[in-house]
């Protein structure tokens, strides 16, 4: 989800760009100072947390990734 959030490694950032198999984020200079996002290469592990609340508000507002959003749970 374009402009949606993930943490990398830790720290919250806004998707740039997102594709069907990478993402884009831009890290500003305090980001880079305060990390250790700077230092890593490509391809180095980290750990990810996505925004799964904005898949669903984006699937409900019929956005552009509505087609790809995860299916909610059934209510009793």
């Amino acid at each position: 989800m374009e402009k949606g959030y993930i943490a990398v490694g830790g720290a919250s950032l806004t998707v740039v760009e997102a594709r069907e198999d990478a993402f884009t984020v831009s890290l500003v200079r305090h980001t880079q100072e305060h990390t250790t996002l700077a230092a890593k290469a490509i391809g180095d592990p980290v750990n990810l947390e996505v925004d799964i609340l904005g898949k669903y508000i984006e699937r409900f507002t019929g956005g552009a990734g509505a087609a790809t959003a995860p299916a909610l749970p059934a209510a009793d």
